[in-house]
């Protein structure tokens, strides 16, 4: 009884931002409790989120299929490790989440999961927006849900707008910037403290709405409730660069940025900027550019092909 305390205390506390507390947490549980199934996933989830070493996550994978092995639980886990940026398997990844739908295919976190890796892995906007917007039929209340469903649908108009050959409407529901718009705003409602649905709805007011201002504001939300938050730091930036004119603002935010993750091409793109615009240095922006070229492509798109 302890240990689902001190596991339900985890619980609790990754819903809140406590990452950190949430960790002491599930490992006061597991002391309690070695073979906790629910702890070993849940400490397993958090560590990913919090980009841990990817083989203390597989440490714990391997520790929860040692107890249940074929669980929908551990084949869920399994199959997430796709978002680690040191996980290789994606192929291996997306045979775990196929076994895992064949045991529950009305879960909500396995739906937003398959839709992530269909985005994230195989940059197929249209089917992850398919299984976004099922896991919003089974819970609309779901923040984490809405914030990827209003980033899909805005990632999918920006390619229907660029390409004009992505069909506007999926099943009823069009990549509309309206639509996004009103998924941040009740995903802000529902999870105020939350840092990544600020950034989202920052993302969904420059879009949408052309208002950087606003959007300045909620990417400082996000950065009050997670300092490390680098998506958020490299759009503040962005828009300290382009929008206000404020190049020492921008070089700061952006070198936070490359602090936290130091082949971020984004910031890196920003920071060419800064380099010709106020130190006229086209020859350091061009090495920079270079350097980072390498940053763009997605190595996990090419071991599923390669697979």
């Amino acid at each position: 009884a302890r240990s689902s305390v001190w596991h339900n205390l985890g619980i609790l506390l990754m819903g809140k931002n406590g990452e950190q507390e949430a960790q002491t947490a599930f490992d006061r549980a597991l002391m309690l409790n070695p073979s906790s199934i629910d702890t070993l996933c849940s400490k397993a989830s958090l560590s990913l989120h919090m980009a841990k070493n990817i083989s203390e996550i597989c440490q714990l994978v391997e520790r929860a299929e040692s107890i249940k092995p074929g669980s929908f639980e551990v084949l869920l886990l399994k199959g997430s490790l796709f978002h680690h940026k040191d996980y290789n398997d994606q192929l291996g990844a997306f045979r775990n989440l196929l076994r895992a739908f064949r045991l529950q295919p009305y879960n909500v976190e396995l739906l937003h999961t398959m839709g992530s890796f269909h985005k994230l892995v195989m940059n197929d906007v249209a089917t992850a927006i398919e299984y976004f917007k099922q896991a919003f039929s089974f819970d609309p209340l779901d923040p984490q849900v809405l914030t990827s469903l209003a980033l899909a649908l805005m990632e999918g108009r920006r390619f229907k707008d660029e390409h004009d050959r992505v069909e506007l409407e999926v099943d009823g529901l069009d990549y509309d910037f309206h639509e996004a718009f009103r998924l941040s705003q009740d995903a802000i409602a529902l999870c105020p403290q939350s840092a990544h649905v600020h950034y989202v709805h920052g993302q969904c007011l420059e879009e949408f709405d052309q208002n950087m201002l606003a959007a300045k504001e909620e990417y400082e939300v996000a950065l009050k409730l997670d300092p490390q938050h680098v998506e958020a730091l490299c759009d503040l930036g962005s828009i300290y660069l382009n929008n206000l004119s404020d190049f020492q603002s921008a070089e700061k935010i952006l070198h936070r940025a490359l602090r936290i993750e130091p082949n971020n091409p984004q910031a890196h793109y920003h920071l060419s900027d800064i380099d010709v615009i106020v130190y006229n240095d086209v020859a350091r922006a061009e090495r920079r550019l270079l350097d980072t070229l390498n940053c763009t492509c997605n190595p996990r798109q090419q071991n599923v092909h390669q697979n």
